[in-house]
């Protein structure tokens, strides 16, 4: 797989956005889970929309929810909180050279699927809440 362009994508507001530089605090079921990166793949069949569109769609629906444009945070006394500063969420494009036909049966992917989207940034660099990848086959 190799990507082609990572951007931040800031959301789309139409108004002006209510919670800026809110210092919102985590919930205790939020405080009380792992960091941990969940992958979510899923699969379109042609013709899908362009990457100018699906990029339009997801800066509408963060303006929505603009705690997914902020970033995690530590207060003063070491809590975690959610800064939200509309900073945006990274969007990851690449292409991979495989048929994904033979990758999804009946809907269900069917291979490891490391391969199907790019590495994860290490926890010590990555304070986003939100990542979005768009990965195209080359086939």
């Amino acid at each position: 797989m190799e990507a082609s362009s990572s951007t931040m994508l800031k959301p789309a507001y139409s108004t002006p956005r209510p919670l800026a530089c809110e210092m919102v605090p985590l919930t205790l079921f939020d405080r009380a889970t792992l960091d941990i990166f969940v992958p979510l793949i899923l699969v379109y069949p042609a013709p899908t929309p362009s990457n100018k569109a699906l990029k339009e769609g997801l800066r509408r629906a963060v303006a929505v929810y603009p705690h997914l444009a902020g970033r995690l945070a530590v207060d003063h006394r070491g809590r975690r909180f959610i800064h939200v500063n509309n900073e945006g969420v990274l969007v990851v494009e690449a292409v991979i050279p495989v048929d994904l036909a033979s990758a999804v049966v009946d809907g269900s992917v069917v291979t490891n699927t490391d391969e199907l989207y790019p590495a994860v940034p290490p926890p010590e660099v990555i304070n986003h809440l939100q990542m979005y990848g768009s990965t195209h086959s080359g086939c």
